[in-house]
């Protein structure tokens, strides 16, 4: 006897869809597998029966589901497409996963489809789309934003190499991923690439399309790393007079009414301030006596100036970088990594200060801060319009 589906429906579905289903008398499974099969006669009717079987996947006869969800896979409809095989992907059957490799081979698919199967079969059938994976990201005449996919989703410290080359790549999109990851992947070797992460960490302020952080930014990890290794607590910190990262990010995003959101570079600041090494190397050693400057073998472009000192007994690593205006702690525990930035704040009062984790959101530090266990972390989040 078929399986009546609306009860079912009606828990994960709005009651208008289920109305619209129940009106054209999509009531059980059978019906459904019908419906299906009307590929190109009833477009609102195919939206709601594959939407249908997406949600409901686990509910119905997989043998008899998957070649319809086959065949959706080739209307010419986009979003036909994507429900369809989204429907497949929470099958997971192995016999869908030729058939999306397929889709993601086929240059003429939408880019954003073939991306998202990327990120899909990545995360349940790494094995299989591994060299499809490869022959995309190295492929300069694929889309940018597919490449990008591939690399974020790669995580193979074998292509070490792989990311090295794509480290020299004229698109910074592609340059920003190869050095996220040198950052994700624990178990690779960095020092071939130390050299060209130096590079892009001190040079390299270009923003890619779809980030508010450069390049460079994005480099500062992965150059940590090149020099402490990873998985050892190695992290950075950014105080800087503007806004980074995410705040950034916020920061020059803005809504039109013709073109909706969109990135206006124009309005990334260009700070003013420049801090003499010099000046900064006094500070350090008025304060800590026994700090060590020049730490880093070979020595790295990134930072004017490189030191190494304890903090209430608290090993730090930092740097100012090249820049100028950019403090940049590298290894050390919170705590005095904050102890810094409340010293710092103290040395540098006539500028706005933010401290940024990489890869977060910035806060404010503000003039006359004084250091308690809980000084930054009440601080808030600099909310950005």
């Amino acid at each position: 006897m078929a399986k009546r589906i609306i009860s079912l429906l009606r828990r994960v579905l709005m009651d208008e869809r289920v109305d619209f289903l129940k009106a054209n008398g999509v009531t059980t499974d059978v019906a459904l597998y019908r419906a299906l099969k009307t590929l190109g006669s009833n477009p609102e009717l195919e939206r709601a029966a594959f939407h249908v079987a997406e949600v409901l996947n686990f509910h119905l006869d997989a043998d008899r589901l998957i070649p319809l969800l086959l065949n959706g896979m080739q209307s010419e409809e986009g979003h036909l497409r994507r429900l369809a095989a989204t429907a497949l992907f929470k099958l997971d059957d192995e016999r869908v996963i030729q058939p999306l490799l397929q889709m993601l081979m086929n240059p003429a698919e939408d880019e954003y489809l073939r991306a998202w199967v990327i990120y899909e079969l990545a995360n349940r059938h790494l094995e299989d789309v591994l060299p499809s994976m490869r022959q995309i990201m190295m492929d300069a005449s694929q889309p940018l934003r597919l490449r990008c996919t591939a690399i974020e989703w790669s995580w193979q410290a074998d292509w070490a190499d792989d990311y090295r080359a794509l480290l020299d790549a004229p698109e910074a999109e592609i340059r920003f991923w190869a050095a996220y990851a040198f950052t994700v992947i624990r178990h690779i070797d960095r020092a071939p690439a130390r050299e060209r992460l130096d590079e892009l960490a001190c040079c390299d302020d270009t923003l890619p399309s779809d980030w508010g952080w450069s390049v460079g930014r994005e480099a500062l990890l992965p150059l940590a790393f090149a020099y402490h290794g990873s998985g050892n607590g190695t992290a950075v910190w950014v105080i800087s007079p503007r806004l980074e990262y995410i705040s950034l990010e916020r920061s020059i995003k803005i809504q039109d009414a013709e073109r909706g959101y969109y990135r206006d570079l124009s309005r990334v600041p260009q700070p003013t301030l420049q801090i003499d090494p010099e000046w900064l190397r006094e500070r350090i050693v008025t304060r800590w006596p026994k700090a060590e400057f020049d730490v880093y073998q070979p020595r790295p472009r990134t930072y004017a100036l490189n030191w190494r000192l304890r903090v209430n007994n608290m090993l730090l690593h930092g740097g100012l970088h090249v820049d100028g205006y950019s403090i940049v702690l590298m290894m050390g525990k919170i705590e005095a990594v904050h102890r810094f930035a409340v010293w710092y704040r103290g040395q540098v009062t006539d500028t706005p200060l933010y401290l940024t984790c990489w890869g977060d959101f910035s806060v404010e530090l503000k003039p006359g801060l004084r250091y308690h266990p809980e000084t930054i972390y009440r601080l808030k989040r600099v909310k950005v319009k």
